[in-house]
């Protein structure tokens, strides 16, 4: 269910950060929200840009929607 709102955000806005992952599910602690966004990226569904305080996930390229 994380994911597909994290989806839902990233294909509806370009990207999402983590403040934005936390502001949809806000029940789920943060730590959590980051693993998920790690093995999103490490499936290749996603890609990460920028550092630390800045990064922001989009759909990596050639990923229309899932």
């Amino acid at each position: 269910m994380t994911k597909t709102k994290a989806f839902g955000h990233i294909l509806e806005h370009g990207s999402l950060t983590i403040q934005d992952f936390e502001g949809l599910c806000p029940d789920i602690n943060r730590r959590k929200l980051q693993r998920e966004l790690t093995a999103m990226v490490d499936q290749g569904a996603i890609v990460s840009e920028g550092k630390t305080h800045q990064l922001r996930y989009r759909l990596a390229d050639g990923i229309k929607s899932l």
